[in-house]
């Protein structure tokens, strides 16, 4: 008894431990196979739980296996729902939702563990088997990079990955989450990171201009003002913006006027002689080709994504009675005759919206209700001939059904292609403008399904665009719409939100 007691003062192994450990994950493994195997997916948060004792690199290892196996089985499926939305088979798509989401709360089971360990030599491993594996979910080392940056000890060993990758993806999840780290970063990844404003990638350029304005590296003024005349739409709004931050200067999108300040000051900036970092962002783009409800249409290739659920038939102006003590008409009530209604409101937007842009910009539009519908299988050019097609199905839709938000943004990703995940392709898509008028629901019977998950929402945006290469801008009719649900969305991916009476 004396000498465990000492063993346990001295921080050393107790005989047995390993042993014990090394049982409980090949038990742990063997299970959550035979769950797989036999579709019992809602075991798995039970069967992750059973690992709570344990923080070693065997456990992380155990952890990751899982992830990667149920990351298969919801891709298989997510596959399948795609090649459904798009042929509009909204029974087979609702029930492949039910199929996948408990595969999704399995996963983040196992995230939400990774994210508790806390041994070095665990958050070591990580680092070291996701920065060097391209084929680990995106998920994954997107988690790994923000938890290990908060760790001062492993600040050597993510300068070591961050330094040795060239992977446009990871650079991108490197270059994000040392934002939000406390450290000093090596004189190396500084260079690094000015080397990466004239990255052939935009995403990387972005996230490199943000985090030098970040780190106020004055090496940073010169590359990023040279960027920014190369730059259109939301990469040179981001830039402009990072260099505001960087030099304390209020120049907008201004490509003139930035070189004007830099042939003034630009050789005291560039050496550090003038006060860098700490700025205010105030950039913004013009409106040269219109706004859709009061956002610029900056975008060259956008999808609108409009609600036409059955409460869009309201009048525009109608509130609801809120209890029984209530005012107004109740809930659902069309409008009356010479009154206008949501749905209508929103077409003459949409279609005006459409007739301001650039004849170079593509296009198309999702409307959803129960299900989601795409307006053309390919995106469109804004010729005049395109437009007034566009307009003339627009004026078709009707208001009926539930409020299938999930389906309808991830019809929207599909048809933006898989450059929006894959750094191997383009994306067809840098703009998506959401609208609605309710809360997500699921669909169901006569329109009245059940309410969804925001947060499974927000997941599945992130999981969409991990790498923010499509702004998604959000606009809430009236004031039956969860407004920090829309406004989250268009946070987490660079937009704005337009709450609109």
């Amino acid at each position: 008894m004396i000498r465990i007691g000492c063993l346990l003062l001295l921080g050393l192994p107790i005989l047995g431990a390993a042993e014990d450990e090394s049982e409980a994950l090949s038990g742990f493994r063997r299970d959550w196979r035979n769950a797989v195997a036999s579709d019992a997916i809602d075991e798995i948060p039970k069967l992750v739980s059973r690992l709570a004792v344990y923080d070693s690199a065997d456990s992380a290892e155990a952890l990751l296996e899982l992830f990667d196996q149920l990351e298969k089985l919801a891709l298989a499926i997510e596959t399948e729902r795609r090649a459904n939305l798009l042929s509009g088979k909204v029974a087979s798509v609702y029930e492949l939702r039910q199929r996948l989401d408990p595969i999704r709360t399995g996963q983040e089971r196992v995230l939400a563990h990774v994210a508790k360990l806390r041994s070095t030599v665990s958050w070591e491993w990580l680092v070291d088997e996701v920065s060097r594996n391209a084929k680990a979910p995106l998920q994954l080392r997107i988690l790994v990079v923000q938890k290990a940056v908060m760790l001062p000890e492993l600040q050597a060993s993510l300068e070591k990955s961050f330094l040795r990758t060239r992977d446009e993806g990871e650079l991108v999840i490197f270059l994000e989450a040392f934002r939000h780290g406390e450290s000093r970063w090596s004189d190396r990844v500084q260079e690094k990171v000015v080397d990466l404003i004239d990255h052939k990638d935009p995403s990387v350029r972005e996230q490199s201009a943000v985090l030098a304005a970040r780190m106020a590296l004055p090496a940073a003024v010169e590359p990023l003002v040279n960027r920014l005349e190369e730059e259109e739409g939301q990469t040179q709004l981001r830039i402009a913006g990072a260099l505001e931050v960087l030099t304390r200067q209020s120049l907008g999108t201004s490509v003139d006027a930035w070189k004007r300040w830099f042939a003034d000051q630009g050789h005291l900036a560039s050496t550090g002689a003038l006060p860098l970092g700490g700025g205010q962002s105030g950039a913004k783009v013009d409106s040269r080709y219109g706004t859709y409800h009061g956002i610029p249409q900056e975008g060259r290739s956008i999808i609108y994504v409009i609600d036409c659920s059955g409460s869009m038939a309201e009048a525009v102006d109608h509130v609801g009675r809120r209890g029984r003590g209530g005012q107004g008409r109740a809930m659902g009530e069309p409008a009356k005759p010479g009154e206008t209604s949501r749905i209508e409101a929103c077409q003459r937007e949409l279609k005006k919206a459409l007739s301001q842009l650039d004849p170079e910009t593509r296009f198309n539009i999702v409307q959803y209700a129960n299900g989601a519908e795409v307006y053309s299988p390919k995106m469109l050019t804004a010729s005049p001939k395109q437009i007034e097609r566009a307009q003339r199905w627009i004026d078709s839709l009707q208001a009926d059904g539930a409020t299938n938000i999930y389906d309808a943004l991830e019809l929207a990703f599909t048809i933006a292609g898989r450059g929006t995940f894959d750094r191997y392709y383009e994306t067809n898509v840098d703009t998506i403008f959401l609208l609605t008028d309710g809360k997500p629901m699921l669909p169901g019977n006569g329109g009245r399904g059940a309410w969804d998950s925001t947060d499974r929402i927000l997941q599945g945006a992130k999981r969409w665009n991990p790498h923010g290469r499509v702004v998604i801008h959000t606009v809430g009719i009236g004031q039956g719409v969860n407004a920090r649900f829309l406004g989250r969305i268009a946070r987490d991916h660079g937009g704005q939100f337009s709450q609109q009476d």
